[in-house]
Formats: structure tokens, sequence, C-alpha cells
């Protein structure tokens, strides 16, 4: 067995939140510490700076802001762009949807990629809503755009998910 226990001491306040936070998820202390442990990682890879303060959006929010804001796609691509800079990492599709893949296990959304004979398939399971497939839309159709691999072939947004297609060149 190769699992290691862990322990530590905590207020008696701090253990009635937990219990709390545990029977309202049904989960169990491993799972939640383990969910917590990698949340931070992915937190942590998409930051472009050390100790970058994030602040946590509802769904709902998310989507206003992308909907009012339809040029928000073009300074998050400036963010990834540099944080890829940062890392001295060459400026590829694939590099540049890394940080987009961070952000998405951080928030729980879905993410699968396949060939479907000679295309590459993405499908973005996100639950936000309709203008946000449409910021993803336009932020992946940027990528493209300064990389030379593939080709932009079609999308088909919607309210929970995107369907994003494209081949190589």
């Amino acid at each position: 067995m190769s699992d290691k226990v862990e322990g530590f001491r905590v207020s008696d306040e701090m253990s009635k939140e937990l219990k709390k936070q545990l029977f309202q998820t049904g989960q169990t202390k491993k799972d939640f510490l383990s969910e917590k442990v990698d949340a931070e990682k992915f937190l942590e890879k998409t930051r472009n700076k050390a100790g970058e303060k994030w602040t946590l959006v509802p769904n709902s929010e998310l989507e206003h802001l992308h909907s009012g804001y339809p040029d928000h796609f073009d300074f998050i691509h400036q963010r990834i762009l540099e944080h890829c800079i940062q890392q001295d990492l060459e400026i590829t599709f694939d590099n540049l949807l890394l940080d987009c893949l961070y952000f998405y296990n951080f928030n729980n959304m879905k993410y699968f990629r396949y060939q479907d004979e000679d295309l590459e398939v993405l499908v973005i399971e996100h639950n936000v809503g309709i203008s946000y497939s449409n910021f993803t839309e336009k932020l992946l159709k940027k990528f493209l755009a300064i990389t030379t691999q593939y080709n932009f072939v079609s999308s088909q947004p919607s309210e929970s998910k995107i369907i994003f297609k494209f081949q190589k060149c």
C-alpha cells in the first residue's frame, strides 16, 4: 500500500466546519483534501506572477462578463501568451491551450480531445452559458491564427459546451 497517513491538529470550530462541508458534499476527508490540493496545483500553473491573487466568479457573472465585453478573449489571449513566454515555451497551439486546460481543471470543466478521421476535435463542457462558448471559440481561433500547426474547420457553441474542430496544415 503506497498511501500515507497524514494528521494535524485543528480547532473545534474548524473540525465542525470540516464535518459540515464533508456532510454537504458527501466527500471523505481524503477526497476533500485531494480536491483542494489538485485545485491549488492547477491554479498555480495558470498564475503569471508568484502569489497572484484570484477571485472566484459565479458562472452567471462570468457569462455576463463575456456577453458584455466581446473582446475579453483578446485580453485572455495576451495573458496566456505572456505566460508561455515567461516559461520559455514555444508558441504553439498546444502550449497556448495548456493554460486553458489548467483553468478547466481548476473549475471542474470537462475537456475531451480526440481524432475524427483527419480532424482534431475539442469538446469543452463548461455549463456557463452561450457567451462563454462564444468567448472560447474566439480564443481558440486566435490561438490557431498566431500558430501554424492547424487550420480551423468548424465549431458548435451551445449553452453548456463547445465542440471545436480543426486539422493539421
